[in-house]
């Protein structure tokens, strides 16, 4: 009996040995991916397997807590980024409207100090053309005047040129005898036709000069007052930009809530 027994006894212990390797030598052969699963453990960030057909990356998933690298779905990692992305977008939006209206800003509190000023330098320009305007007309009921005179005198037309070397002797009225007469040859006119001739003449100069004054002041005046005008411009055109800004970050907005709850719904776990 008791060598049967111990035979027994060895058989028993040959097929334990035997079922130990197998299992061991089972082990040892089973591929890597063995034991993937969807969002299961694993340790080698970037590394992708398949399972149930479709691709998982060993990642920290973006809506679980933790640092834990898990089998992630490749997708999830891609809605993840678009959501990142629109985040980004967003907050771009928001810097960049902000520096906008900053400017806008910055403008429209100078235009507000510079309008007070130029209202005031308005005014003055304005009270300038006034007076060459009143200096005009004076002058033309004077050249009126002088142009009756001329023609009791036998003038029968008041010369409206005269040559370039005499122009300044004519405005100030200091010529001599010499070209007194050289005109009067000129413009067959007797010596007192032409007093009478360039009298008229240096009125009509008088009246052009104050009327181009008037009209640089008035120029002037309208240049001023534009200050005020593009101060309404622009403090219309903020009103504009924040209502298109306003727009423009509600649109993010809505991107970044599309986007996250793609990621949400193509993350879960």
């Amino acid at each position: 009996m008791r060598p049967l027994a111990s035979s027994i006894m060895r058989r028993i212990q040959s097929i334990a040995s035997a079922s130990l390797m197998a299992v061991t030598f089972s082990l040892l052969a089973a591929p890597s991916g063995f034991a993937a699963s969807a969002n299961g453990s694993c340790s080698k960030s970037g590394q992708s397997t398949k399972i149930g057909g479709k691709t998982y990356v060993c990642a920290q998933n973006p809506t679980v807590k933790g640092k834990r690298l898990r089998w992630t779905l490749k997708d999830c990692l891609s809605a993840n980024t678009a959501y990142l992305t629109s985040v980004k977008s967003l907050a771009e939006t928001e810097s960049s409207n902000a520096k906008i209206l900053e400017t806008i800003d910055a403008s429209i509190k100078s235009l507000q100090a510079q309008v007070p000023v130029d209202k005031g330098r308005a005014t003055t320009e304005g009270e300038n053309a006034t007076r060459n305007r009143t200096l005009a007309a004076d002058k033309t009921k004077e050249a009126e005047a002088k142009l009756a005179q001329a023609k009791t005198a036998g003038v029968a037309e008041i010369p409206t040129s005269w040559t370039t070397q005499y122009q300044a002797a004519i405005i100030d009225r200091q010529l001599t005898a010499a070209e007194l007469a050289s005109l009067g040859r000129t413009w067959k006119l007797t010596t007192d036709q032409t007093v009478l001739a360039i009298q008229y003449l240096a009125l009509q100069i008088q009246i052009n000069q104050y009327v181009r004054a008037a009209e640089r002041h008035e120029k002037n005046v309208s240049t001023y007052l534009k200050t005020e005008q593009t101060l309404a411009s622009v403090t219309s055109q903020r009103d504009t930009t924040v209502k298109t800004q306003a727009q423009l970050i509600k649109l993010a907005q809505d991107d970044v809530k599309s986007n996250l709850r793609l990621r949400n719904s193509v993350c879960r776990i």
